[in-house]
């Protein structure tokens, strides 16, 4: 599948804190030790591999790399300054 055929359907959408923060929490491991306070430590490959099964796994793969990722902002700014470079003239030093 092509990214531009990427429809809303093929996302994956989540609530971080109903969905995901249990999901980490699951796969936490607390440890108290006197005179060295608490230490977690997280199962990594647990929580990717939950998070595969829940979200990732039946939503089709985009066949093609997408370049670039721009936001809307950052366009504008690059347009703005080729419009200020095209009107100043370019000389190298």
């Amino acid at each position: 599948m092509k990214a531009s055929d990427a429809t809303q359907s093929h996302l994956v959408a989540f609530h971080p804190e109903r969905e995901l923060l249990p999901l980490v929490l699951a796969h936490s491991k607390y440890k108290m030790e006197a005179d060295k306070g608490t230490e977690l430590t997280y199962d990594l490959i647990g929580i990717q591999k939950q998070i595969e099964d829940r979200f990732i796994i039946g939503r089709p793969k985009l066949a093609e790399k997408i370049e670039q990722l721009s936001f809307r902002q950052d366009a504008r700014s690059a347009e703005t300054f080729r419009r200020i470079r095209r009107k100043i003239p370019q000389v190298n030093c």
